[in-house]
């Protein structure tokens, strides 16, 4: 069997850095094996990964030694471009490796990129949608997909080039467990399809026990281990000196070879494996009398300082509903209520509503309907900088909440908004570093610290404003068992100490382990409320919310029988009392071919191209241009008022073009305010009618002859009209128009290729950007900023600490960008497939005359008076 990939002696560092990621590595790697490669975190397993593509060192520079050859030719010998048709990579974060606007341009762009024929692009195009599971999906706008969909079309994406090997970096961490599973069966598939290599960064054992052939364990940049995925995972210390963390039933196996009860070749990973074994009479009762040292679940009875609490309530919710502005209604009627020093968790799959439902807790979001109450305040009364300082909200990615230059000045950012003394700040910052074991960071810049280690920063600058509740969201996602172990330690240490916890997690062993209650969240409501005891139990129930038990309770409950019911209540505070809104015959988890069939007729309907959307984009500029020319034609606010209703009615014409429209005008409503009121005050009076337009409203300040006038009053709405005109045009335009047109227009205009690519491709991603930084003030909120700060030096004081954390990642987003650019194959060719020809139908020469038609007479009309 011929090699698929060569490593020899490589070794390589990143500029600027200490030490090298990746320390004489030699390997080899045969066509058609599945690869899982492991490690801690710092391990070097995402810098191997950029190597084997070229990216390192052709697009990232730094001082590489060694080889890595494809099929026996070296990578540093061919562009990056080319490699991409022999080796796909799909890194982390998805949304910035998709670059159509609908699935289908997506998947095409990549054979686009080297020149295919327009037949062979779409037959590669079905191909590869039929293969992830995404056949019907075609028309569907990306940005409308779920996480594990875009999970699958970035594979679909490179599947479409034919390659020979896929390597995926973590593919799934930041799914649900569904989502997981069917990320793997399409690799699954993938391999009965094709003849593929196919290289996995995995963190989850599970996931890839019974898929690997083989494990390369990385250890700072070396090969620590490498062998048979049973063989590591049997071996539970070895797995624990790796950083790894141990597959959940190995620990039962483990204990039991420790006792003497099997040897360790017996110990067994998989349910199937341990129930025969376990389920022999002697080991059954072996085991019965060791339950709570195999099977660990967290007590149901209250702990001390809930006993100590009084059923005082921390957090109460009625009748919770809340509406996004796309109008999607992401909860539905939630009650619920949480005592001081409880410990709960939301599970659920993606979408369920656990994060909308959190950022509740603490006022990022406030009810449409509803209630919610924290220590019996309503949170529509109190400020979110001010809630801060009783609810701390951790986010799931620490990146985002990185506001400062050192670790010190970063805790020090939340307790600047309250009215402390420096000695009080010193003491809390000390406090806190030394509580999550920071101190000797103080003077380091964050973002040089390791991924487990910015956790724990991001739960020092919460824990300094010494909150009596902790919103903690995803709090493991990207961790190693060392940074598990280190976050999930302290967050304990706060419930013990009396502090409420409420954990977002998709992590069944933890929640198991550490949450007393757990409260089911499916499609916006609460599916069921209960100790963490009683909700494993119910199966068909957590199964309708795609939820997976961990695997020694379910162990347990194969070899002991032990089953619970459901028993409808009313809401109460004690903990342990199930509460189940939801029905119980409704059973199992749906099945994604039904999804996919359910979804494939309403995708269809939803995506529908719109009249406007099928207008040539030569006619729909010459219409933009002209409403533009009008709007400057226009002086007075009643004209432009009838513009803005024409503008506004077409905006109701192409979908989700008016919510986005006010998605961009809303942040400029204070600039808008501002406009009108200077406009109203200094606009020139002698250059107003005669008449009631130069009637003063108000005195003048600035001299004789100035003051707020009618006419200037009506100036500052006209031009306030023009800039939102403006605005929702192009929003119009952008939004019915595919990006492919946008290429072909500017092509026909000469507009070289790659500037025209950059230009599209830059505004493309404007709005993934303007998301990160509605995360970003959202954590700065969460610590107490207020985003309508006093005094004229208020703004730039809270926009300052937004600037560095955008401005970072605005450049990763670029770097990320880049690479994915060349892993699709862009600059392979300079005259790329084109798949459709734009043409003008006689309804767009009919529409383009209009257009030009209504502008001319407009100006006319001007100019004329």
């Amino acid at each position: 069997m011929t090699n698929a990939i060569e490593i020899q002696n490589l070794t390589y560092r990143y500029p600027h850095a200490v030490r090298p990621s990746l320390v004489n590595l030699n390997l080899t790697v045969e066509s058609g094996k599945f690869i899982a490669i492991m490690g801690p975190t710092g391990a070097g397993k995402s810098t191997l990964c950029l190597c084997l593509n070229g990216l390192i060192p052709q697009l990232i520079e730094g001082e590489l030694t060694g080889n890595v050859a494809l099929a026996g030719k070296d990578t540093q010998k061919f562009r990056v471009q080319t490699l991409a048709r022999r080796l796909g990579l799909v890194m982390q974060e998805p949304e910035t490796q998709i670059f159509g606007q609908t699935v289908a341009e997506d998947v095409a762009f990549g054979p686009c990129n080297f020149s295919l024929p327009a037949s062979e692009v779409q037959a590669r195009v079905r191909e590869a949608l039929a293969s992830v599971r995404l056949t019907g999906y075609e028309p569907r706008h990306t940005e409308e997909l779920s996480g594990g969909e875009k999970q699958r079309l970035a594979i679909a994406g490179l599947l479409a080039q034919y390659p020979e090997i896929l390597v995926l970096d973590e593919p799934a961490a930041e799914l649900d467990p569904q989502g997981r599973q069917v990320i793997y069966e399409t690799l699954d598939a993938l391999r009965k399809e094709r003849v593929m290599t196919i290289i996995v960064v995995e963190p989850n054992g599970e996931d890839i026990l019974e898929r690997a052939d083989e494990v390369i364990v990385l250890r700072e940049g070396e090969i620590a281990w490498q062998g048979e995925p049973d063989r590591l995972f049997r071996d539970l210390s070895l797995v624990k000196r790796l950083g790894l963390r141990p597959i959940p039933l190995s620990l039962v196996g483990s204990h039991c070879f420790k006792k003497g009860w099997i040897c360790q070749e017996e110990i067994p990973l998989t349910l199937s494996a341990a129930v025969p074994l376990f389920s022999q009479p002697h080991m059954k009762e072996l085991m019965q009398c060791n339950l709570d040292d195999i099977f660990y679940l967290k007590s149901t009875n209250a702990t001390k300082n809930q006993q100590n609490s009084e059923d005082v309530a921390a957090i109460e919710i009625r009748q919770l509903f809340y509406r996004y502005e796309s109008g999607q209604l992401a909860l539905q009627g939630v009650d619920l209520a949480a005592r001081q020093g409880e410990f709960v968790a939301f599970v659920g799959q993606n979408g369920a509503g656990k994060t909308t439902l959190a950022k509740h807790l603490n006022g990022l979001l406030k009810p449409t309907s509803g209630e919610v109450l924290v220590h019996g305040k309503s949170t529509q009364d109190i400020p979110t900088s001010q809630l801060a300082h009783r609810v701390g909200y951790v986010f799931q990615n620490p990146d985002h909440q990185i506001f400062a230059l050192t670790v010190e000045k970063e805790v020090e950012y939340g307790l600047s908004h309250l009215t402390l003394t420096e000695a009080e700040i010193g003491e809390r910052v000390s406090e806190a570093l030394q509580l999550t074991g920071l101190e000797s960071r103080r003077s380091v810049h964050p973002l040089t610290l390791g991924k487990g280690e910015r956790q724990m920063l991001a739960l020092a600058s919460i824990l300094a404003l010494r909150p009596k509740i902790l919103v903690i969201d995803e709090p493991t996602t990207g961790l190693d068992d060392a940074g598990v172990g280190q976050v999930m330690a302290l967050i304990k240490r706060l419930h013990e100490e009396g502090t409420t916890v409420i954990m977002v997690s998709h992590d069944m062993e933890l929640v198991a382990q550490y949450a007393e209650r757990v409260v089911v969240l499916y499609e916006g409501t609460v599916l069921m409320d209960g100790s963490s005891r009683d909700v494993l139990r119910e199966r068909k129930i957590l199964a309708q919310a795609a939820v997976i038990p961990p695997q020694r309770f379910l162990l347990r409950e194969a070899l002991f029988g032990q089953t619970g019911s459901i028993k409808q209540t009313e809401p109460v505070l004690q903990t342990g009392t199930i509460e189940h809104t939801g029905s119980i015959e409704q059973t199992g988890v749906r099945e994604l071919k039904e999804i996919n069939e359910s979804r494939k007729s309403s995708l269809h309907r939803e995506n529908e191209p719109t009249y406007l959307s099928r207008l040539d984009i030569r006619t729909k500029m010459a219409g933009f241009l002209g409403i533009v020319i009008t709007s400057f034609v226009f002086q007075d606010p009643l004209s432009m008022l009838a513009l803005f209703t024409v503008v506004a009615a077409l905006a109701t014409l192409v979908k989700s073009a008016l919510v986005k429209s006010w998605e961009t005008l809303k942040p400029l409503l204070p600039l808008f305010g501002l406009i009108v009121i200077m406009t109203a005050f200094t606009y020139p009076q002698e250059q107003l009618p005669e008449g009631i337009y130069r009637t003063v409203l108000l005195g003048g300040f600035m001299g004789e002859g100035w003051g707020a006038t009618v006419g200037g009053l009506f100036m500052g709405l006209t031009y306030m009209l023009r800039i939102a005109i403006m605005v929702i045009i192009s929003v119009v335009l952008m939004v019915s128009t595919p990006f492919d047109d946008f290429l072909q227009f500017l092509r026909k205009l000469q507009v070289p290729s790659e500037v025209s690519f950059m230009l599209v491709t830059a505004i493309r991603f404007i709005p993934t950007l303007d998301k990160k930084r509605r995360m970003i003030m959202e954590a700065q909120s969460a610590r107490g900023a207020e985003w309508h700060a006093r005094g004229l030096l208020g703004p730039i004081r809270t926009f300052v600490p937004l600037f560095v954390p955008l401005i970072i990642n605005a450049i990763t987003m670029a770097e990320r960008l880049s690479m994915a650019m060349l892993n699709r194959g862009y600059g392979y060719n300079r005259t790329p497939t084109v798949l459709r020809e734009i043409e003008m139908a006689p309804r767009d020469y009919l529409w383009t005359a209009l257009c030009i038609s209504v502008a001319a007479v407009a100006i006319y009309l001007h100019l004329s008076r």
